[in-house]
């Protein structure tokens, strides 16, 4: 019971501090008056890779979003079903969910074959072809979450360029001994 008309200075002679972003309502009623406080509830939104710390009411994530002004797009995946209440130390998470289909092009690595080749010494290599690798064109779906790549499907492949295989002779052979070089004959000069 009070005599005062002010329902904050009521709620504080009660011992019902309000506190930040909480906000209360009167009703006239036989007697006297009711007055209802909405507690704010403390809401973590993960938007798209941003972060905000915001204050929910009894609403809807749906509304919440809405309040905000966070758009959706069918594309988005939300954590939170849209029509659920939102509730103190909520974590609210919407990811932008983007899907494009790409062409690009990747290398196709050449093989390398040895051939062994007892005419050549042991520990030499000759190359007979030369390698070349060759090109790929390919069509994906490619998935984004908040902007990072996070699946690809590839549609197609087309072989623009076949690869060279290298083909390289190793020798097994015997490797010839180093022989000295004859030491050279001073000339005698005589007097």
């Amino acid at each position: 019971t009070s005599f005062a008309t002010d329902p904050e200075e009521v709620l504080d002679r009660a011992g019902v501090p309000l506190e930040e972003y909480d906000t209360y309502t009167t009703e006239a009623m036989e007697g006297g008056s009711a007055i209802t406080v909405n507690r704010a509830r403390h809401v973590t939104v993960h938007y798209r890779g941003q972060i905000m710390e915001v204050a929910g009411f009894e609403e809807t994530v749906e509304h919440l979003l809405r309040r905000l002004g966070l758009e959706l797009t069918g594309e988005d995946m939300v954590s939170h079903g849209l029509e659920e209440q939102t509730h103190d130390d909520m974590v609210l998470t919407v990811k932008q969910v983007v899907t494009r289909q790409e062409t690009f092009s990747s290398v196709i690595n050449h093989e390398t074959r040895y051939i062994t080749d007892s005419q050549l010494p042991a520990g030499t290599e000759k190359i007979l072809t030369a390698g070349r690798d060759g090109e790929l064109l390919r069509t994906a779906d490619i998935t984004y979450v908040n902007g990072k790549e996070s699946r690809r499907v590839i549609l197609s492949e087309t072989v623009l360029r076949q690869p060279v295989t290298e083909v390289v002779r190793i020798g097994s052979g015997e490797v010839p001994e180093e022989t000295e070089p004859a030491a050279e004959q001073m000339p005698i000069i005589e007097d």
